[in-house]
């Protein structure tokens, strides 16, 4: 059996299905794999081999942005083969997989707010965050209102969110927030 064939074999059986680039790449397949069993402990819902989640490698187009390293539609992802940010490519799969278990488990209960900030925890990303560097309070209260009047989140608007989500004791439970971060927007939904 050719080693193509094997590789074909075993993402036919996987909850991961690489695409293209990112085929034989087997350290971002043991990395995904990681992230769904760590998901699964936590009670999220994740692929399977019957209901996979497709990795495929992104062109910049439409939404997706120079500024982003991944993205994420239900039953897809899509990363950048050399993202900005300087973080390794697992992080941003990790990101991304937490997308599709929220979306498979919480039901769209969370807002987009909260759904990207339980992401960059769950990636690893925030560890790279200064998590002293407070945001102010106007900045605070602007990031709410936006967040009130149901506005999409600019780079900024991700960062200071980042900052917040730093700072918070995040359950390892399935669609839960941390009771701070709920605490300093004000239950915003």
């Amino acid at each position: 059996m050719s080693t193509t064939k094997r590789t074909t074999f075993y993402e036919a059986g996987s909850a991961l299905l690489f695409i293209g680039l990112f085929s034989q790449q087997a350290d971002l397949q043991q990395a995904g794999d990681a992230a769904l069993k760590q998901l699964a402990s936590y009670g999220y819902q994740i692929p399977n081999a019957s209901e996979p989640v497709r990795v495929f490698a992104a062109a910049t187009q439409a939404r997706f942005g120079t500024h982003h390293a991944g993205a994420w539609r239900p039953g897809g992802i899509y990363l950048r083969d050399q993202p900005e940010g300087g973080l390794a490519m697992a992080v941003y799969l990790r990101h991304e997989l937490f997308h599709e278990a929220s979306y498979r488990t919480c039901n769209g209960r969370w807002p987009e707010w909260a759904e990207e900030a339980a992401a960059m925890h769950f990636s690893g990303e925030l560890a790279t965050d200064d998590a002293t560097d407070w945001p102010s309070g106007i900045a605070l209260e602007r990031f709410k209102e936006k967040i009130q009047q149901q506005q999409p989140l600019s780079l900024q608007d991700r960062q200071l969110l980042k900052h917040l989500a730093s700072n918070a004791v995040w359950p390892n439970q399935a669609c839960k927030l941390p009771v701070g971060l709920e605490d300093w927007l004000g239950n915003l939904k």
